[in-house]
């Protein structure tokens, strides 16, 4: 039997590390040990079963009265309500559609009323058309940075949420507080990962205490919510190079589409948001002072 498996025998008791500490220190202050006796000595002590009685690491015997570092404690979870990150996602996706629904009366009535509307190279034909043109870049700009606070909000309330769900006493969670908004950040992970961690927060908001939350149905919305906005983003990618496949005639079409899952997607969101801030709240007063 070799050094290898030695260990792997020691381990069940519990003396794999306390040897290699020793053992690793020992080849450290004494570098002329000679590898083969070396290996040998350990093989000695483990197949008795004994360390040697010099060893620093091994713990004491149980039941003797000696100093012992004390283990470091859990962290501490703090609780903190959802409400004011929930009111500023609402805001803030509300002003997302409506920017969304006010770009596509622009498109629409610019395609129907300009042949050059969607000419890029073509000077506008009239007052009222540049009006339309600076119309559309206001809606682009509220969209673009109503987008982003959005996004800040949403990743915020994640890792919020998850931390209030440790507080709150809920066990066997799959995704830390971190990940939850780092996922969003991920390509390709962030195709499925910021859904599972959602359903599992709001899983959990249910009763969380232990694993009991485990046997929970997410919020019915969950998954139309996730398929609007996975839609949403490739309708916007595909909108976006409606000129390489000769459609621009079709983008107000195509804008409307858009408009309609996203905003279908924002109001999922913000109702699965409020769910999971009323279900904490109700599980707060027990730890809430």
């Amino acid at each position: 039997m070799n050094v290898c498996s030695l260990l792997c025998k020691a381990d069940s008791e519990g003396q794999t590390f306390d040897l290699f500490a020793y053992h690793l220190s020992l080849l450290l202050s004494h570098p002329t040990v000679g590898l083969i006796s070396y290996n040998r000595r350990v093989s000695e002590n483990l197949a008795t079963g004994k360390l040697l009685t010099d060893n620093p690491f091994q713990s004491p015997p149980v039941g003797t009265d000696q100093n012992v570092a004390t283990p470091i404690a859990a962290k501490s979870w703090r609780y903190i309500p959802l409400k004011t990150l929930t009111l500023l996602a609402t805001i803030s996706l509300a002003v997302y559609s409506l920017s969304i629904l006010a770009g596509s009366v622009v498109v629409t009535v610019g395609s129907f009323m300009f042949d050059t509307w969607n000419d890029l190279n073509a000077d506008f034909s009239s007052d009222f058309e540049s009006l339309l043109a600076m119309l559309a870049l206001v809606s682009v700009v509220l969209m673009t940075i109503s987008y982003l606070f959005t996004a800040v909000i949403v990743c915020m309330f994640m890792y919020r949420a998850n931390v209030n769900l440790r507080a709150l006493g809920a066990q066997g969670l799959q995704n830390t507080p971190g990940w939850c908004g780092g996922y969003w950040f991920i390509p390709i992970v962030n195709l499925f990962m910021p859904y599972k961690c959602m359903s599992e927060i709001h899983r959990a908001s249910q009763n969380p205490t232990g694993m009991k939350w485990m046997s929970n149905s997410p919020h019915g919305l969950m998954g139309i919510w996730w398929t609007l906005w996975i839609t949403g983003s490739f309708l916007s990618r595909f909108l976006s190079r409606s000129e390489a496949f000769d459609l621009q005639q079709y983008d107000w079409i195509f804008q409307w589409v858009l408009a309609i899952v996203l905003i279908l997607a924002a109001a999922s969101l913000i109702s699965i948001m409020r769910s999971i801030t009323s279900l904490q709240q109700d599980h707060a007063p027990a730890v809430v002072h």
